[in-house]
């Protein structure tokens, strides 16, 4: 397994009615980015994570669907990088 394989190569992609098309990238246990942000706590909040040996990008009509109908916070959880190849153990470790 490489030592480059871990929680840092998740990466949570947020979308609001703010940036539909443009995701705003959060990392984990960083608030100063998430205030920075569009995201709004008084918001709901959806979050969607690809299946194994999936991508991101699978959930965006979902992303784009859900901003169409209610005003919320979409974030897609990219763990594509575990994923793909033989990384169960890291996988089932490292994802949220």
């Amino acid at each position: 397994v490489s030592s480059d394989i871990g929680p840092d190569t998740v990466i949570y992609q947020l979308f609001t009615r703010k940036n539909v098309n443009e995701a705003y990238i959060l990392q984990l246990n960083n608030v100063s980015l998430l205030e920075q942000s569009n995201y709004n706590k008084s918001l709901p909040t959806k979050i969607f994570a690809h299946g194994w040996g999936g991508f991101p990008d699978q959930g965006y009509s979902s992303k784009d669907e859900y901003l169409l109908q209610e005003d919320c916070n979409f974030i897609s959880v990219d763990w594509s990088v575990l994923a793909e190849g033989d990384h169960v153990t890291v996988s089932l470790i490292n994802v949220p």
